[in-house]
């Protein structure tokens, strides 16, 4: 029995050691865990070159933001993404 056909309350989160979510239409439920952060040499080099990327864009200003959601729509990005591939592509 489906809660939501009764109630019309749609639940999700994690409950104890369970995550809940909707997967077509579907109440569905998996075991909660927490991945593994091997924190290797080269992992932490790239997470690096990414904070450094969103620091960069914080201090942006809004009309370089907003030109590069102009570039970035015939890409279909935002202009954050646009501006985070360019960052980790240089």
């Amino acid at each position: 029995m489906d809660i939501n056909t009764k109630t019309n309350i749609r639940i999700t989160g994690k409950v104890a050691t369970r995550v809940y979510y909707y997967k077509n239409k579907e109440l569905v439920s998996r075991a909660y865990f927490i991945p593994v952060q091997p924190g290797t040499g080269a992992q932490l080099s790239w997470w690096n070159v990414f904070k450094a990327g969103v620091a960069a864009w914080q201090v942006l200003t809004q009309g370089e933001k907003d030109e590069l959601d102009q570039r970035a729509r015939r890409h279909k990005f935002s202009g954050f993404n646009l501006f985070m591939r360019e960052w980790l592509t240089l």
